[in-house]
């Protein structure tokens, strides 16, 4: 018996119609090499927030009515490697882990990321990766 495909919500928030070409292509061509079954979905709304909000909700409501397994999003101003989306399955399977997140660089000349981790004993202080 063979083992069913992961089912992943790909959600594409954007600001207006912008968007960088290897974005694009990672949302569109090059997430998956067929390790899992990708749902396409897009928000365009100038309130961010509202867009992540908007494509969590939807994946939420694929969960019950698609059988969705996970959620992934990719930002219209990131391009992640081909295949990004085999890469961060892989590790949610190697560690067990409930919830991964790619490390992307801030648009700046000083070296800061978008990702950060928090300690909790300590939560005013969170660390930046």
């Amino acid at each position: 018996m063979s083992a069913t495909l992961p089912l992943v919500y790909l959600g594409f928030p954007s600001y207006g119609n912008v968007a960088a070409i290897g974005a694009v292509s990672s949302f569109l061509a090059t997430p998956t090499q067929g390790k899992c079954a990708v749902i396409r979905a897009g928000s365009q709304s100038s309130l961010l927030c509202y867009g992540f909000n908007s494509l969590w909700a939807g994946a939420l409501n694929a969960r019950a009515t698609m059988g969705v397994t996970h959620f992934a999003m990719i930002h219209a101003d990131v391009a992640p490697e081909p295949f990004w989306l085999d890469v961060l399955l892989e590790e949610m399977t190697r560690l067990r882990a409930d919830l991964v997140s790619a490390v992307v660089p801030i648009k700046s000349t000083q070296g800061l990321t978008s990702t950060g981790i928090d300690n909790p004993l300590d939560p005013w202080h969170p660390r930046r990766l």
